[in-house]
């Protein structure tokens, strides 16, 4: 028998022609509705909506079910009902695979160990993958084999449980989709579910999720329609992005991943479980497995098993590395499945046919032949037989019966079994099917109804009836039953033809919804695909162009949904239609298609694809100022690809080119007439009349605002002389041209200029308010993130107590991940670390650290790390985890001697304090002075930091050490420790409770030197007190140690015990065992612990 036995191909004109132009002629009995003395293909169950006919194995048992019973009044005996035997039981022969599979669900139900919070972002991290309340399972084996019926053995359990079971799938012949779309049918199937539970249960979900993702909801709406239905409509999303600077937005992918998480986070736990079945992996686009790899490994994402199944069949081997990279988080376990035994088979017969095992023997021995015991082949061969009547029931025996020998059908695989069972379909079932096999597995009325006149579900019935498409209950839709029927029907058109029949399809979808319907359902999306993969028949200029800008219009959707893979895959469609003639033909699109394209291409990491994307752009524009956003988006991909100083080189010259210049040669001494220039031209103004400057709206102006803005990182980085004139520039174009949203970044490092160069804190203090103030006034929270950084990270403390900035801190990060800037979200993190270090406690930090570090590593954030990892590495020597010298930063953590930061110089002078500290803690004075001469370059940093007020200190408690062990030249290292006394009284004026303390201490310690024993107790007892009511713990500690040590020296134990009792108290809270143990070695049983 031929493969298409009795199955024409037509053209896809024809095809096309024939399904709208067909008449109201009802479908012909004999080929539609499936033979009234046999038991129809449904299965019946005791509750329709616990149905769930997705998986073949179910789809087969239903064609053997007893629903007959209730038509055969006219047979003495009824058809045996097998279903209760069969309902729990869908699989055979796989309990072993079933067992793992349900112990895998239970343990999403178990409660972890506790873990600490993170005082950051509010996350816990699991301690160990054993105890995770989530799972990850993959499924996988040759296509037939029952992956999905396995994993659908799940669900009856998981609702019982109160818990929700959701599937969404990956398709192969659907051209470019939003990539997020098996999660999007996947929660829409879990809104369903919780709307069915009641009112009470609608709420509870409605208030979680509204208190992890704040007034972000409708990031989520858009990609999930039907969470509207429990949120309610929400409000437009706030336009976060800052106008000119476009390529801030291209971290919205990360802002979309960060609240799917909150959003998963808020509505799973181990006793409500979520099971996330993804079907077909192996079609997964990069985005997809993007996000799948960020749920994963959200550690706070409790009582979720993530299903995925995959095939053999395909590449599978770089998407099975990457998910089981996931199991670092959670547990994973993998489950293959093998085409069955004959044993296998056998049982199956007989359960089905209600036949003993010896009865079936013969038939199996056919069937596994023909079959290979592939599952989904075995339930089409036995269709095929049915079919053929060679399997027939007997309503008097109330048997299925056969005759081994006239079973002689042979078949080349399961598409000569399909294509021969597709020829019992109405024609125009049949074209209708073609076209839904176009569109991906599940068959949406909506749009196929622009294909036929007939009644469409009469039509979806009969392909129902034959076992090709089963009703989906979770999301009142029909699906094709298998994959492997939908190729067969997508491989009835003529391979030659293909192109015309997508073509065709697209087009006339187009034609079918009106321009404003085009993004309702993203519609605009299947019409996109269907052209795109008949694009061959594109001919004409106009209709190029046509196509072309709808494939604009579906890029900056997908862009905004964060599918950037598909909005890339649109955008270079676009450019390819447009041609060389595009530049001539279409100047504005081609030039929208390219600075699209290339931002999409940064979001995507394809810095390859931005370079010459923009490279074109910089050859074919007509003007300059055209290529301003392709400028931009260079200069973000060069700093993203670690190129900090060719971005710098690059930003600088787009500047020149724009009127912008700087000195050649810049040195830090000159920062102080930059400084100088500006108090100038700012003298006279109020804040008021600067907040009421108009509004910048020159385009070519705030171009220069947004790149200034953008180098300012790059220059503190790698030419920290260039930063404050870039902050300098800001202030005069705001001044003298108006204000823009970036204006009070530019303040904002204005204010820091005035803390550090200017050593004017009332003045910087006040312009860092006016950069909030201007903040404000733009109603854009897009630079919270960085003039937080600015104003509570540098210029607050000066003047307030440094434990206020940290919750304003932690809210500009959580608003940094929200709006994309990731950058300045981690940088807020840091700054949160650095300035914790004198108040909480290092186990404290040390948590803190390792979870934000994880999302800086997730989010590529490598300068970030560079920045904390020595840092982080210090607090493990304080704690006592150096791997050796507790004076080196050499631990699991970091290791200097292999580590290069040479190329961030602030890190390596970072690096000497941390060892000077290290020294001084463990009492090797010297090696803590060696070390202090290299961290002094620091004191003189143009942008003044409250943590520099931390360097100085132990800077002057370094000399004093030195100068009482040196033998000459001692007043040297007593005036350079006098020098910073003096400086750190000038800012303790300013903010006593943050100052004073380390004051105090200094002069103690100097009292110590010049023999004033009259003043060192009030001088020590003074600093205790001040430090303690600061709540400072680790210089309340110092304190105390120093008191103790001094008294103790001078022969006065009743003093100088006490003191140091209360340090080893206070060093106990803080964490530091390193300092403990020196303790311990030094004064030896006159410590208690």
């Amino acid at each position: 028998m031929s493969s298409t036995a009795g199955l024409s191909v037509i053209s896809s004109e024809d095809a096309m022609n024939q399904i709208t132009a067909v008449s109201e002629v009802a479908v012909d009995s004999t080929n539609a509705v499936p033979d009234e003395q046999t038991p129809p293909l449904r299965l019946v169950a005791k509750d329709t909506m616990e149905l769930r006919v997705s998986a073949i194995t179910m789809a087969s048992f239903s064609e053997f079910s007893t629903t007959q019973a209730t038509t055969t009044s006219t047979s003495s005996t009824a058809t045996p009902d097998l279903i209760p035997a069969l309902t729990g039981k869908l699989l055979f022969c796989r309990e072993e695979e079933e067992t793992i599979l349900f112990r895998a669900y239970r343990r999403v139900q178990q409660v972890g160990q506790s873990s600490s919070d993170s005082k950051i972002n509010g996350e816990k991290k699991a301690n160990n993958n054993s105890n995770s309340c989530t799972q990850l399972v993959m499924i996988h084996g040759r296509t037939g084999v029952g992956k999905t019926s396995l994993a659908f053995s799940l669900r009856e359990t998981v609702l019982g449980d109160g818990g929700y079971f959701v599937s969404g799938k990956f398709d192969q012949y659907q051209g470019p989709k939003p990539q997020h779309n098996a999660f999007s049918t996947a929660f829409a199937q879990f809104c369903f579910q919780v709307l069915e539970r009641g009112d009470a249960v609608k709420q509870n979900i409605r208030q979680r999720i509204l208190d992890n993702v704040g007034s972000q909801g409708k990031v989520l709406t858009r990609v999930i329609p039907e969470l509207v239905q429990i949120l309610g409509d929400q409000e437009p999303e706030q336009d976060d992005t800052a106008e000119g600077d476009r390529a801030l937005s291209s971290e919205a992918s990360n802002m979309f991943k960060y609240l799917f998480r909150l959003f998963v986070q808020a509505i799973s736990s181990p006793d409500r479980p979520i099971v996330l079945l993804l079907d077909d992996v192996h079609w997964a686009d990069e985005s997809s497995l993007d996000l799948l790899w960020s749920l994963v490994n959200d550690s706070p994402i409790k009582g979720v098993l993530f299903l995925c199944t995959l095939r053999d069949e395909t590449d599978t081997l770089l998407i099975e590395k990457q998910l089981t990279c996931l199991s670092r988080s959670v547990e994973c376990t993998k489950i293959h499945l093998d085409a069955f035994t004959d044993e296998s088979v056998n049982k199956i017969l007989s359960k089905m046919l209600n036949t003993p095992e010896d009865k079936t023997r013969e038939l199996t021995t056919t069937v596994s032949q023909q079959t290979k015991g592939n599952i989904f082949f075995v339930i089409e061969f036995l269709r095929t037989l049915k079919e053929k009547q060679l399997l027939q029931y007997n309503k008097d025996t109330g048997q299925w019966w056969w005759d081994i020998e006239e079973i002689s059908i042979e078949f080349d695989g399961v598409r000569d079994l399909l294509e021969q069972r597709l020829q019992y379909l109405s024609a125009e079932t049949l074209e209708l099917l073609k076209v839904a096999a176009c569109l991906g597995s599940k068959v949406n009325e909506e749009p196929l109804g622009h294909f036929t006149k007939m009644p469409i579900l009469r039509l979806l019935v009969e392909a129902s009836d034959r076992g090709l498409l089963v009703f989906n209950h979770s999301s009142s839709s029909f699906e094709f039953s298998h994959d492997g029927i939908k190729d067969v029907v997508y491989n009835t058109i003529s391979p030659s033809e293909r192109d015309k029949f997508h073509y065709q399809l697209g087009r006339r979808l187009w034609k079918a919804y009106p321009a404003e319907d085009l993004f309702n359902n993203n519609i605009i999306y299947v019409i996109v695909g269907q052209l795109m993969l008949g694009k061959s028949q594109i001919n004409d200029t106009r209709e190029k162009s046509a196509v072309a800008k709808l494939c604009l219009q579906s890029g900056i959707r997908a862009m905004k949904q964060s599918s950037f893979s598909t909005a890339f895959t649109f955008l270079m469609q676009g450019i390819e239609l447009l041609g060389l003639r595009g530049w001539h033909d279409e100047y504005d699109l081609c030039l929208g298609l390219h600075n699209f394209a290339a931002e999409v291409a940064y979001c995507t990491a394809n810095f390859d694809a931005v370079f010459s994307l923009v490279n074109k752009v910089f050859e074919n524009t007509k003007a300059f100022t055209d290529t301003l956003q392709a400028q931009a988006t260079n200069v973000y991909a060069l700093g993203g690809s670690g190129r900090m100083e060719e971005a710098l080189e690059s930003g600088l010259s787009v500047l020149k080119q724009l009127g912008v210049k700087f000195p050649e040669k810049l040195r830090l001494s000159d920062v102080g007439n930059g400084l100088r220039k500006t108090v100038k031209l700012l003298k006279g103004r109020s804040m008021e009349s600067l907040l009421r400057l108009p509004s910048l709206n020159d385009s070519k102006t705030v171009a220069v605002m947004h790149m200034l803005n953008l180098l300012f990182v790059y220059a503190f980085f790698s030419k920290i002389e260039l930063a404050p004139f870039l902050g300098f520039k800001m202030v005069e174009i705001t001044v003298n041209n108006g204000i823009c949203a970036v204006s009070c970044v530019g303040f904002g490092i204005y204010a820091m200029l005035l803390c550090g160069a200017g050593n004017d804190i009332d003045e910087a203090y006040r312009y860092g308010k006016l950069a909030m103030a201007m903040l404000d006034r733009s109603s854009s929270r897009a630079w919270l993130c960085r003039v937080s950084a600015a104003y509570y990270g540098c210029v607050y403390g000066w003047k307030r107590p440094v434990q206020e900035c940290i919750e304003p801190l932690r809210n500009a990060f959580r608003i940094g991940i929200e709006c994309g800037d990731i950058e300045f979200a981690m940088v807020n993190a840091n700054i949160i670390f650095w300035n914790q270090l004198n108040y909480a406690s290092l186990s404290e930090l040390d948590q803190e650290i390792a979870s934000v570090t994880d999302r800086m590593k997730f989010y590529g954030q490598e300068t970030n790390l560079k920045v904390i990892i020595p840092y982080w590495q210090f607090l493990n020597n304080l704690m006592g985890k150096a791997r050796d010298d507790p004076k080196l930063l050499i631990g699991d953590v970091y290791d200097e001697t292999t580590m290069d930061v040479d190329y961030i110089p602030t890190v390596s002078s970072w690096n000497y304090y941390h060892r000077m500290v290290l020294s001084y803690m463990v009492g090797d004075y010297d090696q803590a002075f060696t070390e202090s001469q290299g961290c002094e370059v620091l004191i003189s940093h143009p942008l003044g930091a409250v943590d520099t007020v931390s360097l100085i200190f132990f800077v002057a408690m370094t000399n004093l050490a030195k100068a009482s062990r040196a033998r000459k030249k001692t007043q040297k290292y007593i005036a350079k420790a006098v020098k910073y006394l003096k400086y750190i009284s000038h800012v303790a004026k300013h903010c006593p409770l943050n100052f004073l303390g380390q004051q105090f201490l200094l002069e103690a310690e100097l009292c110590v030197l010049r023999g004033d024993h009259f003043s060192v107790l009030a001088k020590y007892t003074s600093a205790v007190a001040v430090l303690r009511e600061a709540g400072m713990l680790m210089p309340t500690a110092l304190a105390n140690e120093r008191a103790g040590r001094y008294f103790l020296s001078v022969g006065n134990k009743e003093i100088g015990h006490p003191f140091l009792m209360e340090a080893v108290r206070l060093y106990t809270e803080w964490g530091s065992l390193l300092k403990l143990n020196c303790l311990v070695a030094e004064f030896g049983g006159m410590v208690d612990f």
